[in-house]
């Protein structure tokens, strides 16, 4: 679907419910690239305040829409909508900032009681729609897509201490305040929340990043208290106790911990419900299964981490695997260049491409089509082997692979990125491409076969 079709559909709506309400004079609409957005005639918008956002899919979003605006265009409140179903599933993307997913309308009310009405009508409006968590955002109510945050209703910003161009709104006494936009809901200390307490705020963690969807936890897991009232760690799928955070996306994270039963080192990989959902319905949690069919697959094997458990923890789907101890590919490069010299690391280069062929060819030898073949995605052993992880695009044989355009830019063949069908020959791209950088340590970009 192309976005000139799909900005028709949603400006469609619009114009619709305008003329079915009759008050396609009352609202002024502006349109840029991104978004579709309406004042009302008779209000001048407030600075800052409490805002609402209301998520949805690309499936859904027309939906989403078409019921928000019999709510919003009876109101006085400013509010905007992504114009086109193609920006709905960039703001649902893996690779979208934590702090600025999932916002397919944004509200802006005219008071704290009519955010209050707003987002009441708002949550049963749109009840049993499909749409992903904001995690900057409070949610109204328990799997609700209307969500709420205080914050600035206009683009004011200023250079900070460290010298960075941040938003802000002012704080009761007029002072300038950063308004931070991350992974977690953080309303100012003053500003007092109008919405009704349907779901406890969880405190802010220290170290200011967390879980998905909470500040600190996974998935919304609780952290059981321990001897002393000391906390103990978070224990997902009644088995696996997370250590520290690897990393934090929009598609959920990846845990370091310990499996209770065995007390063996694990990895856990988070997806989080409808995030880069299609058209289909699909989203990263069929890629997490994808990924644990073929880890099962190559079980065994010695060329990729054993999986030991794939299960659902608060609405979340979690993989859990073996850690393999090592580092990756891409950082043996830099590391060894430096520690081993020029000379040396020439002779151990030349036998580390001799393994990553054989590594390709024993995965193609068990059916699996790797299709994200990059140095990123190679563990290099303390004893030298190679393991195979994150692979969540790998295809099977047997399998019907899910369509997707995602990959690394340097080492997906251009045909991968297109959505091409399943071959091993992308593969041998990208082989190609990892080859050259292990031997000159850079990442291969070639121009494009048509100017």
């Amino acid at each position: 679907m192309t976005s000139q079709v799909t900005e028709v559909e949603l400006e469609g709506l619009l114009r619709k419910a305008l003329n079915a309400t009759g008050t396609s004079e009352f609202w002024a609409v502006r349109t840029d690239e991104m978004w579709c957005r309406l004042t009302p005639g008779s209000r001048t918008p407030r600075e800052q305040g409490w805002k609402l956002h209301v998520s949805a899919t690309t499936a859904s979003a027309p939906a989403v829409l078409g019921k928000a605006l019999e709510v919003l265009l009876r109101g006085e409140s400013a509010f905007k909508f992504a114009r086109s179903l193609d920006q709905v599933g960039a703001l649902n993307s893996r690779a979208t900032p934590r702090g600025s997913s999932g916002k397919f309308i944004t509200v802006y009310p005219s008071s704290d009681a009519e955010a209050a009405r707003l987002a009441k009508e708002l949550h049963t409006a749109t009840a049993g729609l499909a749409g992903p968590r904001i995690l900057s955002d409070q949610p109204y109510a328990v799997h609700s897509l209307v969500h709420y945050r205080y914050g600035s209703f206009v683009g004011r910003r200023r250079l900070s201490e460290d010298g960075l161009l941040v938003w802000i709104i002012e704080d009761p006494d007029g002072n300038p305040v950063e308004d931070k936009r991350t992974g977690q809901y953080a309303p100012p200390s003053w500003a007092v929340s109008p919405f009704p307490a349907t779901i406890p705020v969880v405190p802010r963690a220290a170290d200011g990043e967390g879980g998905t969807d909470g500040p600190e936890k996974p998935g919304g897991a609780k952290e059981p208290a321990g001897k002393s009232g000391a906390k103990a760690p978070v224990l997902l799928g009644g088995r696996f106790a997370v250590r520290e955070a690897i990393r934090h996306t929009n598609k959920g994270g990846v845990y370091r911990g310990s499996d209770v039963r065995t007390g063996a080192s694990v990895v856990i990989k988070e997806a989080r419900p409808h995030v880069e959902a299609d058209a289909s319905g699909y989203d990263v949690r069929d890629w997490l299964r994808a990924e644990a069919r073929t880890l099962e697959k190559l079980k065994g094997t010695g060329l990729a981490p054993d999986p030991l458990a794939v299960f659902e923890h608060g609405r979340h789907l979690f993989l859990a695997q073996e850690e393999v101890p090592g580092v990756t590919l891409q950082t043996w490069v830099a590391e060894h260049f430096r520690d081993a010299g020029a000379e040396r690391y020439r002779a151990d280069a030349v036998a580390q491409v001799a393994r990553l062929v054989e590594l390709v060819a024993a995965a193609h030898a068990r059916g699996c089509v790797l299709r994200d073949f990059t140095p990123g995605n190679v563990m290099v052993r303390p004893d030298g082997a190679l393991r195979l992880i994150d692979l969540e695009l790998a295809v099977l044989e047997d399998e019907t692979a899910l369509p997707t355009r995602v990959g690394t830019p340097g080492f997906s063949a251009p045909e991968r990125l297109a959505d091409a069908p399943v071959s091993p020959t992308a593969d041998y791209y990208s082989l190609g491409a990892t080859v050259c950088f292990v031997l000159a340590g850079k990442v291969p970009h070639l121009l494009a076969e048509e100017p």
